[in-house]
């Protein structure tokens, strides 16, 4: 699992200048979906880790500004 503070420093690492913050209680993330249920659409489909996540989705947000 992977924790939402981890999330976001790891955005803060591959985004320089990112204003993003996280407030609350932990919140966990299931980042191994082999250990979590999965509904049936979802076999087969690739599975991507969060850093590879964010980074596919920051050079995709990028592309548009």
């Amino acid at each position: 699992m992977t924790t939402i503070d981890a999330f976001v420093e790891e955005l803060k690492h591959q985004v320089p200048g990112a204003r993003i913050t996280a407030s609350g209680a932990p919140l966990l993330i299931a980042s191994d979906l082999e250990i979590a249920p999965q509904p049936a659409w979802l076999a087969g489909l690739p599975k991507t880790g969060v850093a590879d996540g964010i980074g596919a989705h920051a050079r995709t947000l990028c592309k548009r500004v």
